[in-house]
């Protein structure tokens, strides 16, 4: 009888004991506040096509197809899962429809670095990455202002680092998942600069009636590996021209324009620029449509303007513009458009309405 109790008493500490264990991880679960670079899976039954992983992009925001853009750095997962509940009813969901929100481990995100560089690109995030071994890799060109090397943190706060690359221990700053590095240009309001796919590239002295083409040509011509139908020009970070050199096509240029000059990937692909975290290509396949593309890019930035995102296709020897209101998409009144191979996405900056009376 007496070991009878002593064994009941045990158990009944191991339970309690595990007990209290799940009721810490539970209130721990409330307390874990969701920031930019978190993986989230989504489970629902609402619709398979919702189920999925997605990151939390520069400045807090997400995008779920059918649900739509949300900011979600700062809440806890329940005020995360409440969010999506609401906005799943908003969008003609059943209210008895289950969701589950829960955090995944996935890779740290990489160092992104572009700017007057001879290669702009990523490279994976390590503990102890620094400043001067992103340049090591971008190999900034002779027009870069090292005095203003911007570094844009996954939460989106900026800062301006002074870089010497012969004293590397001045202004070499410890790096982190998510960080943008870009090497601004001299000059750069007074100059036209010519990136990409050029063997110098950099800034050009503006001359009145200067061109692409012959921007170009002072940029010493099109590299071997420039994809020549997908030249883009812009203007004030709104994208103004696009020029085929294939088809002959040039355009005038401005102060201060910026000539971007991809080059080329193995395989086809679709053009992503502006407001996303990764300007560049993204593989092409049948069936890739705007908002997939747009994923493809890492996602919109926060201060996107969402509702003027626009597809630029050349039919027929010219060029077409297509708006799109991607709320609207996620909405379902309108359907998500398919794209087409060497079509170039362009996500605007988000202008602030003047709130002056």
């Amino acid at each position: 009888m007496v070991e009878r109790r002593a064994s009941r008493q045990l158990l009944t500490a191991r339970a309690l004991s595990f007990l209290g264990l799940l009721l810490f991880a539970a209130a721990a679960w409330t307390q874990v506040k969701v920031e930019p670079g978190d993986a989230l899976r989504l489970e629902t039954d609402a619709d398979p096509a919702l189920c999925g992983i997605f990151r939390i992009q520069v400045g807090g925001s997400t995008l779920m197809p059918g649900i739509g853009p949300m900011d979600l750095a700062g809440l806890t997962l329940p005020q995360v899962q409440e969010v999506l509940k609401d906005r799943l009813v908003s969008a003609g969901y059943p209210k008895t429809a289950t969701l589950q929100v829960r955090l995944v481990a996935l890779p740290d995100m990489p160092v992104r670095f572009r700017g007057a560089v001879l290669r702009s690109g990523t490279v994976p995030f390590r503990e102890g990455l620094r400043l001067s071994q992103v340049a090591a890799l971008a190999s900034p060109t002779e027009a870069a202002d090292l005095q203003e090397v911007e570094i844009t943190s996954a939460a989106g706060g900026r800062v301006t680092v002074a870089f010497d690359p012969s004293d590397p221990t001045s202004g070499d700053p410890l790096l982190r998942p998510g960080d943008r590095v870009y090497f601004a240009l001299r000059n750069r309001t007074s100059d036209v600069s010519v990136l990409g796919g050029v063997l110098k590239p950099g800034p050009i002295r503006f001359v009145p009636g200067l061109t692409v083409r012959s921007a170009i040509a002072y940029a010493g011509g099109l590299h071997p590996d420039a994809q020549m139908a997908a030249i883009v020009v812009e203007r004030e970070g709104k994208l103004v021209s696009w020029v085929d050199w294939t088809a002959g096509d040039d355009a005038p240029l401005e102060r201060g324009d910026v000539v971007k000059v991809p080059r080329k990937e193995e395989g086809p692909y679709v053009l992503v620029i502006g407001l996303v975290r990764r300007e560049g290509r993204v593989s092409f396949r049948s069936g890739l449509t705007l908002t997939q593309a747009i994923r493809g890019a890492g996602g919109s930035l926060s201060n996107a303007d969402l509702s003027r995102v626009q597809i630029l296709r050349r039919i027929n020897g010219n060029l077409k513009r297509f708006t799109f209101n991607l709320a609207k998409i996620d909405s379902r009144e309108v359907p998500d458009p398919e794209l087409q191979m060497g079509d170039v996405v362009d996500v605007p900056v988000l202008i602030p309405k003047d709130g002056g009376g």
